[in-house]
């Protein structure tokens, strides 16, 4: 008899997979929300409920207003809820209730893939194709795959699963066999999220939680707009990338960073003396 976790990731078309027994590791994203929980909620709870029901109805609250309001630094900035509304899927609704055996699913239709080769994935996790050489990862060693090539790009199989893709490669004599259309790169968009604006100083360079951050000289005296995205300072100007940095600054001075969205006052000089 199927338990009610199980019951709802089977109507959402969802795989339970178990992970090995006392290996954290292999569970990042739930230690990590424990993390979270601990220092946003459990701390700050501690000896404020007198029941039992108490802390769990506020545990909930709390979890809830994670969900659907508190902005994630994985989301760009935006609730997780925001994501899943993206989707647009329609979702299985779930009742609690009893959960009887459910009728035999018929099988879902499976995109068709074209015919492939087999091959063995050598001792450096590696297959031979066409001459060429494809890394599938060490993990794979002594496996047997399958090597699907279409539109110029090569999937590697394993199991039904596509493990690596790679682009084709060609030899000198084969040139005529890969044409490839001239991409014209331009500007992405970029992500929304919590932003300020810095001044760039003369050299292009923007200042953020105390961190020099690199714009470029083009960009020398005007202001830019600075976001943390997905572990990343991402500097804009009019929507549009300029550059992207690892993060470099205290995470703890970002708070004060985001309540100074314009900077902070620059001082002026008058004839009595200095104003702020």
């Amino acid at each position: 008899m199927p338990v009610l976790f199980d019951r709802i990731c089977r109507d959402n078309g969802i795989k339970h997979l178990l992970t090995k027994p006392y290996s954290p590791t292999t569970t990042g994203k739930v230690e990590r929300l424990h993390k979270t929980m601990r220092a946003e909620f459990f701390r700050a709870a501690d000896g404020q409920y007198a029941t039992l029901a108490e802390l769990q109805a506020a545990l909930d609250a709390w979890v809830h207003d994670y969900n659907t309001a508190r902005p994630h630094q994985s989301c760009g900035g935006r609730p997780p809820a925001e994501r899943f509304q993206l989707a647009g899927r329609n979702r299985a609704a779930v009742e609690v209730g009893p959960v009887s055996e459910p009728a035999t699913p018929p099988a879902p239709a499976r995109a068709t893939r074209p015919a492939g080769v087999s091959r063995w994935v050598n001792a450096h996790g590696k297959i031979s194709l066409g001459g060429f050489t494809y890394a599938v990862g060490a993990s794979y060693a002594g496996e047997p795959v399958e090597a699907v090539v279409a539109g110029g790009l090569v999937d590697i199989v394993h199991a039904g699963v596509v493990i690596a893709t790679h682009a084709q490669r060609f030899r000198e004599d084969q040139a005529d066999r890969a044409p490839r259309a001239r991409i014209t790169r331009r500007a992405r968009d970029a992500t929304a999220g919590l932003t300020v604006t810095r001044l760039a100083n003369g050299t292009g360079v923007v200042s953020f939680a105390g961190t020099d951050y690199q714009a470029g000289r083009r960009w020398a005296r005007q202001s830019i707009e600075v976001s943390i995205v997905a572990g990343s300072v991402q500097l804009s100007r009019d929507g549009k990338i300029i550059r992207v940095h690892p993060i470099r600054h205290d995470r703890a001075r970002e708070l004060g960073a985001f309540a100074n969205p314009k900077g902070r006052p620059r001082r002026k000089n008058s004839a009595v003396g200095t104003v702020v």
